[in-house]
Order: C-alpha cells, then sequence, then structure tokens
C-alpha cells in the first residue's frame, strides 16, 4: 500500500475536477466523505491519473471502483472459494 494517502481536501479537488467535465455529478460535503471514506487509503497522484484518463473516454462520470489503484485484498472466503474450483479443476 502507498504511504501517501488521501485526503479529504484531494478528493474535493478530485469530485470538482469531475464536476467540471461531468455537471451532473454535484460536489457536497456527503459525496467528499463518502468518496474520502473509500478513497483514503489510494494515492492522491495515481487517483487523479486515472480520473483524467477516465475522462477523455468515457461519456458518463466515473465511480470509485473506476478511479482506485489499489485493489482490496482478497477475504478468506473468496480466497477459500478459488482454492476449491482450482482443485475442482475449474
Amino acid at each position: 500500500m502507498s504511504s501517501t494517502l488521501m485526503t479529504k481536501r484531494q478528493v474535493a479537488e478530485l469530485l470538482k475536477f469531475v464536476n467540471d467535465i461531468y455537471p451532473n455529478v454535484h460536489l457536497t460535503q456527503s459525496r467528499i466523505d463518502t468518496w474520502h471514506a473509500l478513497l483514503k487509503d489510494q494515492n492522491p497522484a495515481a487517483v487523479m491519473k486515472k480520473a483524467e484518463e477516465y475522462v477523455l473516454v468515457n461519456t458518463f462520470p466515473p465511480s470509485v471502483a473506476d478511479l482506485i489503484t489499489v485493489k482490496p485484498e482478497k477475504t478468506r472466503d473468496q480466497i477459500e472459494h478459488e482454492k476449491m474450483l482450482a482443485e475442482m479443476g475449474g
């Protein structure tokens, strides 16, 4: 995981950028708080780079999943399920 974490101010700047491109994405404190809770462990420069790349090729606004660079780790259940599928030859 990156040692540089995203601040609420950086999330607000990201959402302002998204709003500049997609005016229907309103910048509210609630949205900033929610996105910050989900993006706080991300590298701000990497997220902004993904946002800049995203807006050049997409007509709809990005979701958090479109912008994260460090994917959440798999749960124990997911790992066990994949192991079971591999053992079954699937």
